[in-house]
């Protein structure tokens, strides 16, 4: 602390009215004490000045630390966090000890690792605080009966961990995999298993599902050989013959004039590229995907669209949230064609050929279902239709009913949700991926919704994948729903 006296003449300094036997314009004072009263007198040819004003040493302002928590609390490796501090002023946060430059009373830390340390301090005035109380990554652990298993990095990702067609902001080209495996379970795919049932994540075609079975099972109920857009995934589409995008020709980018040429499918394309992932990380129970995805049938254009899929496994369900996103400006309308999405589109082994649904005008009762063999066609035929006004269809193996697939999905409302149910044949021509031509079932529930032509659009839908028998598949729904007490008590 530094004391200044103005005007001329010799300044002496004091102490409590006792002279220092200082003298000089200034005066330094290493360590006050508070209730000391500092004064001077100037001398000027001799005669000495009255004393000056007081000055009185004070207590020493302190600012407590911060203290700090965060959203989710369990602080788990690799799951995104939300840090948040007390207190007023300026809060700065630190991880190990290094000041992030990071100011603001709350810290997002999307991929957290584990032993990571953050702490914080707040500044009030110009006067620091020490540290706030210490948060620590942990290891990840699940919830009961609940594991989550992340893949390696597979050759083909770059050193960041994220694929070759990763969109960090800039458009780049999705990466064709030519003569490729659908998946490695052990580098492409996140597994999520409980002790009823199992999913596998497949990171290397936009998260969507490429496996699902039994918890125990080593057969897989979904199909990967029909090309690289389609396994269980979430499918947009308008009709419109002739789409065009950015000025391009419709019949260069259009093969075989598809009649869905707009259509946003969450794995890939017809050229069987790849779509970009955005984020991908783990949250409680689950697992958390966003992609910018590529036009199917428009020779790799990125859509204007974001999808997300956040996967939660419950039970003999996987709960899956979609969010579709649109910021349109090509400005073309659909005119008398349809809209909508396969919220999910499943595309399942042939083996599961029979198909359940309730479709009556009493929900709710536990009355029989309706169903019956799946027809077998290729894409140009009708396929069997329901509008299932439980919300649930299902498909399965007589041989093995126990282990049948079903889809929860009530995003439409009213009275019922349309389900789409066919078995289809692959035969030359339909696409990469006819190599297998081993044919597949297909069911899906239709979700309606308009994607405006220009602007912002926002669509979120929820639906349930679940395992087991029709009891049991239709068990769960009734639970979901809130009709448990309706179910027989066999």
């Amino acid at each position: 602390m530094v004391f200044t006296a103005s005007g001329t003449g010799i300044i002496s300094w004091y102490k409590n009215g006792i002279s220092l036997n200082v003298t000089g314009s200034t005066y330094s004072v290493n360590q006050p004490v508070r209730g000391d009263i500092y004064t001077a007198k100037r001398n000027v040819n001799g005669v000495t000045s009255g004393e000056s004003n007081t000055l009185t040493i004070v207590a020493v302002q302190t600012v407590s630390p911060p203290v700090i928590d965060a959203n989710p609390i369990s602080l788990e490796e690799r799951m995104p966090v939300v840090f948040t501090a007390s207190g007023t002023g300026t809060i700065s946060w630190y991880k190990n000890g290094v000041n992030l430059n990071t100011d603001g009373s709350t810290l997002s830390v999307n991929q957290p690792v584990r032993g990571d340390v953050y702490t914080a301090k707040r500044n009030v005035n110009g006067v620091t605080s020490g540290e706030s109380n210490t948060l620590i990554i942990v290891a990840a652990t699940n919830s009961p009966n609940i594991t989550i298993t992340e893949p390696n990095k597979p050759a083909y990702y770059f050193s960041d961990g994220h694929p070759p067609s990763y969109y960090d902001g800039n458009i780049k080209l999705p990466v064709i995999f030519t003569n490729q495996p659908r998946y490695d379970p052990v580098n492409d795919l996140v597994w999520l298993k409980n002790d009823k049932i199992k999913i596998g994540i497949n990171l290397k075609r936009g998260g969507q599902l490429a496996w699902a079975s039994l918890a125990d099972a080593t057969t897989n109920l979904v199909y990967n050989g029909y090309d690289g857009g389609f396994q269980v995934t979430l499918d947009a589409y308008q009709k419109k013959d002739g789409y065009t995008q950015e000025g391009e020709v419709a019949g260069s980018i259009n093969p075989g004039g598809m009649p869905t040429s707009y259509n946003v499918i969450q794995g890939g394309d017809y050229y069987n590229r790849a779509v970009s992932l955005i984020d991908y990380h783990r949250i409680p129970n689950g697992y958390y995907v966003k992609i910018r995805p590529i036009h199917y049938p428009l020779s790799a254009k990125f859509s204007q669209t974001y999808i997300e899929a956040t996967y939660t496994i419950i039970g003999r369900s996987v709960k899956i949230d979609y969010r579709y996103t649109s910021f349109r400006t090509d400005g073309q309308w659909v005119g008398g064609g349809f809209d909508g999405a396969g919220a999910p589109s499943c595309f399942i082994v042939n083996t599961l050929n029979k198909y359940k649904t309730y479709a009556g005008t009493s929900p709710w009762s536990f009355l029989p279902s309706t169903g019956g063999t799946l027809p077998i066609m290729n894409n140009r035929q009708s396929p069997a239709e329901a509008h299932a006004t439980e919300y649930w269809g299902m498909v399965y193996d007589e041989q093995r009913p126990n282990s049948g697939l079903g889809v929860y999905n009530a995003t439409n409302g009213g009275n019922s949700t349309y389900f789409i149910f066919k078995q289809m044949e692959i035969y030359p021509g339909n696409g990469p991926g006819t190599e297998f031509n081993s044919g597949f079932t297909f069911f899906q529930p239709f979700v309606d919704f308009n994607i405006p032509n220009r602007g912002n659009y926002v669509k979120d839908i929820t639906s349930y994948l679940m395992i087991g028998s029709e009891l049991e598949i239709r068990s769960e729904v009734y639970k979901i729903t809130g009709h448990e007490s309706n179910i027989p008590r066999f």
